[in-house]
Formats: structure tokens, C-alpha cells, sequence
């Protein structure tokens, strides 16, 4: 599920109401965060939100349905094609 992306950009990922909007999408896809992370809760937020949607797109990717930014990819300077994947 693509989130339209003034959606996201709402609240920063560092402020209470951006994280809370970002576990909130998350947990429409299915992977749920859990309150308590044991070691992990020594981790900036932001940075567990980071790793989860890299997860979420390595998953998505892996079984196909993966979105991509631009449509077609683009070289960069060196020639490798290049492009968003979630």
C-alpha cells in the first residue's frame, strides 16, 4: 500500500506525532512495533522506524509488489541506473 507522501511528511519522524503516525501506517501493513524492545529501547525512535519500513520494503521488494520512484530508472553520472524501491 503506497502512502501519499504529504501524508507522511505531516510530522517530522523525530516529533511524538510523527512517530506515532509512522507506527500507526505500519501497523496497517501488518508489522506491529512493539511497545517494549528490550536492548533495542536504547535505539532512537526514529531509527527503529527507519529499520522497520526497510524491512516492510525488503519484504514487499522480495515478493514483488514493490512500488518504484521514478517509473523507469534513471542513470546517474557513472551510467548505474538508479531508483526508489518500497
Amino acid at each position: 500500500m503506497p502512502w501519499p507522501i504529504e501524508h507522511l511528511l505531516a510530522y517530522a519522524k523525530k516529533t511524538w506525532r510523527g512517530q506515532k503516525l509512522r507506527r500507526s501506517l505500519l501497523t496497517e501493513t501488518g508489522l506491529v512495533l512493539p511497545d517494549e524492545l528490550g536492548e533495542a529501547d536504547r535505539v532512537p525512535p526514529d531509527n527503529v522506524l527507519d529499520a522497520a519500513v526497510a524491512a516492510w520494503s525488503a519484504h514487499r521488494i522480495a515478493l514483488g509488489p514493490a512500488n518504484r520512484v521514478p517509473e523507469v530508472p534513471e542513470p546517474d553520472v557513472e551510467g548505474r541506473l538508479v531508483e526508489i524501491r518500497y
